[in-house]
């Protein structure tokens, strides 16, 4: 149906039709996925990571930050001295610069991940930048015996954890 209505609204634009005939409908209700982890399971599937993966899956756990942002990110980006992470506009996919705050915990994971002379990506396996985690996530979730969980997933993970500690919604967007 949204596909539908742009099509017809793109056809009103360029003259083709007078009207949308289909202007009253409603779109249908999208099933919204929320799979958040269980403490246990949290700790289970890091005790199964890879050490490489392990710091990405914590920061995608505790800030709730997507993997291409995490994935991309480079060491000028984290502000040891303010506990923030700086995200510029063109490293979103929303294009709008973020500030993401970080716990002492993070902060700590973050100093002891292994810089690579010559790069400036913090993630990094072999010298080189991490650009996938997907078969060592993957068999991470299997050993843990995690099902029905997406790296995606985290971010629910993060957003819940925050609205259980008692931040605000907008703090939290």
């Amino acid at each position: 149906v949204a596909c539908l209505k742009t099509i017809l609204r793109r056809a009103i634009l360029n003259r083709q039709i007078d009207r949308n005939p289909i202007e009253g409908v409603k779109r249908f209700k999208e099933d919204s996925r929320n799979r958040t982890l269980e403490p246990e399971e949290y700790q289970r599937l890091l005790a199964n990571c890879p050490m490489h993966i392990r710091p990405i899956i914590q920061v995608a756990y505790v800030t709730g930050m997507r993997r291409g942002e995490i994935l991309g990110l480079r060491w000028n980006q984290v502000d040891f001295k303010n506990k923030l992470i700086v995200l510029e506009a063109d490293d979103t996919k929303t294009l709008e610069k973020r500030e993401v705050p970080l716990d002492n915990e993070l902060v700590g994971i973050l100093q002891r991940v292994p810089r690579v002379i010559g790069c400036s990506n913090v993630f990094t396996y072999k010298r080189k930048p991490i650009e996938s985690i997907r078969t060592g996530f993957h068999d991470a979730r299997r050993k843990a015996g995690i099902g029905d969980f997406r790296f995606h997933d985290l971010r629910h993970c993060a957003i819940t954890n925050l609205r259980k500690a008692g931040v605000s919604d907008s703090v939290i967007m």
